[in-house]
């Protein structure tokens, strides 16, 4: 056989001089000595016994990191459905609004009336005190009737 480039009679292994050093582990001391996270160990996986906590710790934090990126993604994940369901409120609000109060022709400002507007509507009524928020928040039963309203016309 050849070991390193050297032609070795396999009979005289144990006499050859120069031969690289060869360890051998029982199963019983890789079960003892050595973890990973797999259960097999690499022919060239070399660890003693006071690096088993260390290894342990790694494998235990890779798993933590795993769970704590899978638990980021997770919340990014409902963030963005949050702040497009709160988009989508708003755009629905803004048209409620300009749907009833826009009319034709002259410079009524609910003709190009967008969730924009509306959230500069919003931001004031969040100054007022409660009192006065009440007051100019119109009821969805006030909202029906003045849509009515709008629906039948100025004849109506």
């Amino acid at each position: 056989m050849v070991i390193s480039g050297r032609k070795v009679d396999g009979a005289a292994l144990s006499t050859t001089q120069g031969l690289p050093q060869v360890r051998v582990f029982n199963k019983v001391f890789i079960e003892d000595n050595v973890f990973t996270s797999h259960g097999s160990v690499a022919p060239i996986f070399f660890s003693g016994e006071e690096n088993i906590e260390k290894q342990k710790q790694v494998e235990k934090l890779k798993g933590d990191l795993d769970q704590s990126e899978k638990e980021d993604r997770e919340k990014d994940t409902e963030k963005h459905r949050s702040e497009k369901a709160l988009d989508d409120f708003k755009k629905e609000r803004a048209k409620s609004i300009k749907d009833l109060l826009s009319s034709s022709g002259g410079n009524n400002p609910y003709n190009n009336y967008d969730k924009r507007s509306y959230q500069v509507k919003y931001d004031e009524l969040l100054k007022l005190s409660a009192t006065e928020q009440k007051a100019k928040i119109l009821s969805e039963s006030d909202f029906a009737v003045q849509k009515q309203k709008k629906e039948v016309g100025p004849a109506g």
